[in-house]
């Protein structure tokens, strides 16, 4: 005996909640008689989670152009070091600070460069800028200690420019058969973004995984799906739908289920 049910987002009413951590409730429930396993049947979602963001405390540039200090705050997104260096020098462009090389070109006085020999970022620094990282966690993801950078070179760590998040854990209220290390955990599937950032990410696992759900459950009247990092943080999809079909069959052979 089996059946399916289908979780999206946009079908809750998510003013309490979030598209990333929803609930979905069964008015009548889902009567179940027996031990049942789940698995994830596939899975579609957004890479629209942030890596620098106000909430992530990671948003404020500041740099200091040998005369006066400049403050901005970084739009909230996903940026990679190019990107991040291209915003830099737009806020520079509004400031004025920069120069107009032989040939026309604009010239900055701070550059960030991702070096990939060495997973570093360096930056160069010319005519008395710095570049101050004391101010939040920027810092981290740039791989530098917290303090105003003054000389040129490549950051004494390596970049975490993906802000810490390696894998993305798909948890599921129902599921009891899972442990992360050596806790018990209701996690239902674990992947690694395959897409770029602002693509829809989707989920059709090759092989399914059949994980028990609480035993003590003689019916479904809600489940709850949510995202989590490897970090164990929620995964903010920033109201980006995402949606879950699952497969419900019994274990025993002689189980069954009524609505």
């Amino acid at each position: 005996m089996s059946f399916l049910i289908n979780l999206d987002s946009t079908g809750v009413n998510l003013i309490n909640e979030s598209s990333h951590d929803y609930t979905v409730n069964f008015n009548p429930p889902i009567q179940l008689i027996g031990k049942w396993e789940m698995a994830l049947i596939k899975a579609n979602l957004w890479y629209s989670w942030y890596n620098i963001s106000s909430e992530n405390n990671n948003n404020n540039l500041r740099y200091f152009n040998g005369l006066v200090y400049r403050d901005t705050i970084i739009p909230d997104g996903q940026y990679t070091i190019s990107q991040l260096n291209n915003y830099l020098h737009q806020v520079m462009d509004g400031f004025g600070d920069y120069t107009i090389g032989g040939s026309g070109q604009k010239i900055y006085d701070i550059e960030m460069v991702a070096n990939l020999s060495t997973i570093r970022v360096n930056l160069t620094l010319t005519n008395s800028y710095t570049l101050d990282l004391s101010t939040d966690d920027l810092y981290l993801l740039l791989g530098f200690d917290s303090a105003i950078i003054t000389t040129s070179g490549d950051a004494p760590y390596v970049a975490n420019i993906n802000n810490n998040i390696n894998t993305i854990e798909i948890h599921n209220s129902l599921v009891r058969g899972s442990y992360s290390n050596n806790n018990r955990s209701d996690t239902l599937y674990t992947f690694v973004p395959s897409s770029v950032p602002g693509t829809n990410i989707d989920i059709d696992p090759v092989s399914k995984i059949y994980i028990p759900i609480d035993s003590n459950l003689d019916s479904i009247s809600s489940i709850r799906s949510y995202l989590l990092d490897n970090t164990g943080r929620p995964v903010n999809l920033n109201g980006e739908p995402a949606t879950y079909l699952l497969h419900f069959r019994a274990i025993d052979t002689d189980t069954r289920m009524r609505r």
